[in-house]
């Protein structure tokens, strides 16, 4: 499979990555996900898998908040102003992108959406 990015924009709708095992242990052990992820075209497809192999789904991300989550993640990290995240500024910065199930949250609480 090939993911295409064009001008620094990310891959077209339509493609879902769903998370291994929930961001408090992706912190603890970051391969988890590197080893564990997978791309599927639709949540039903999901399901399916994880229903084959005795497993419970977990959050699914769409392919388009993957590539920007990325690139908020990774795209200061050669910066020699870096120093890493606290665990409040990974949490703003899901909240920000509409991650608010309590999944994405150290205490596993969701987060209420903002009016918009």
């Amino acid at each position: 499979m090939a993911i295409e990015v064009t001008n620094g924009e990310g891959p077209r709708p339509g493609r879902a990555d769903p998370l291994p095992a929930p961001v408090r242990a992706l912190v603890r052990r970051p391969r988890l996900h590197l080893s564990d992820d997978l791309l599927f075209r639709t949540e039903e497809s999901i399901r399916r898998w994880c229903a084959a192999r005795g497993l419970e789904a977990r959050p699914v991300l769409p392919i388009e908040v993957v590539w920007r989550l990325s690139r908020l993640w990774y795209g200061d990290r050669l910066s020699p102003e870096f120093h890493g995240r606290s665990v409040d500024q990974a949490e703003e910065l899901f909240e920000s992108l509409g991650l608010i199930e309590g999944f994405w949250y150290s205490d596993g609480l969701p987060r209420l959406r903002r009016p918009s």
